[in-house]
């Protein structure tokens, strides 16, 4: 997990993700795309979606149709196979026609991990900017140079902390709907003055849009993080409650200078610069296009340990930290195998 460090700022849990989940270095640790769940070593395995990567089928129709039920299915085997499902991934969440339904359960956690193994093969990464740049597309390429330079932030602010030998003590559940949540963010937009896609972005990085519960070390709660001190000077009601943390991260924004320099701002909700990046790219990949956000309201929780990445799925539920190690004994296939990094 990492650790973050702040003044008197919010606390962040790790959950590097995210994407994660990923964040700064705080007396606390943070949950994001960053981000990672477990359960009991000792139950029956549980229902892990499977991230083994499979011998790729006999034709794009069978692959396809395999992937609508496992976005982690047949993972591309070169750089020009990245880019063509990246380009393919991005046009779809801004696609009208793709439902609710399809970002969920497979375009979101499919565009996590298609950049996710391009942080893990970074030697693919000039043919795939070649190829995104040729395409005659402004959003694709605002998607993708955000997406990426926002991963490499997180990835980067992860690999400042030592991986985990334990699964963290976190509660992993569905957040609440995508609609309901652009409402909170919107409606906190229109009472501060704080963009709603930067409360989008610290939300997804603090807590995956809320997949993960927990109380970080330092002992900040909530969706957004927030220490319990910090929360008394600054706002108002629950800060476990949804609507009440989106609330709150915006009038802490304010406080912090957000209006004049949101950079700022952002640094005194994580005192990291890799924070504030990652924030800022998620942020402007849903100004250009708000269903964005549709696609990261899909997006899972990972976490890094000491023996791989372990992906953590709805339903994990663990009061106290638990080993990595005997936790995938009996879950094998939460490790991501094809997707390790250093």
């Amino acid at each position: 997990m990492m650790h973050r460090l702040f003044t008197k700022s919010v606390s962040v849990p790790n959950f590097l993700a995210p994407l994660m989940l990923l964040l700064a270095a705080c007396s606390g640790s943070s949950a994001s795309d960053l981000a990672e769940t477990n359960e009991q070593a000792n139950t029956s395995t549980s229902a892990q979606g499977s991230m083994a990567q499979p011998t790729a089928p006999a034709s794009t129709a069978e692959q396809k149709e395999k992937q609508q039920s496992d976005p982690y299915f047949a993972l591309p085997a070169s750089a020009e196979q990245l880019a063509a499902e990246l380009i393919e991934v991005e046009q779809a969440i801004i696609d009208d026609a793709t439902s609710q339904a399809a970002m969920q359960t497979y375009w979101g956690p499919r565009q996590q991990i298609l950049y996710r193994q391009l942080w893990a093969a970074q030697d693919w990464e000039d043919v795939v900017v070649a190829e995104m740049s040729a395409q005659d597309n402004s959003h694709l390429l605002v998607a993708f140079t955000n997406n990426w330079a926002a991963r490499k932030e997180s990835s980067a602010l992860v690999k400042t902390e030592k991986a985990s030998q334990a699964l963290p003590a976190w509660t992993i559940q569905a957040p609440e709907d995508s609609e309901v949540l652009l409402a909170y963010y919107k409606e906190a937009e229109a009472a501060t003055g704080i963009e709603w896609e930067y409360l989008a972005a610290v939300n997804l990085i603090e807590t995956v849009v809320g997949r993960i519960d927990g109380v970080s070390t330092a002992g900040a709660v909530g969706p957004m993080q927030f220490l319990l001190t910090t929360w008394a000077e600054c706002c108002e009601g629950d800060p476990t409650d949804t609507k009440d943390a989106i609330m709150g991260a915006a009038k802490y924004l304010v406080d912090r200078g957000g209006l004049e320099s949101m950079d700022q701002a952002l640094f005194g909700y994580n005192n990291s610069q890799y924070y504030v990046n990652s924030v800022s790219g998620y942020a402007a990949v849903m100004k250009s296009d708000e269903r964005a956000f549709y696609g990261y309201h899909g997006w899972q929780v990972f976490f890094q340990t000491n023996i791989g990445l372990v992906h953590l799925d709805e339903g994990y539920a663990q009061a106290a930290e638990l080993s990595a190690e005997a936790w995938t004994a009996n879950n094998p296939d939460s490790i991501v195998k094809e997707i390790q990094t250093s």
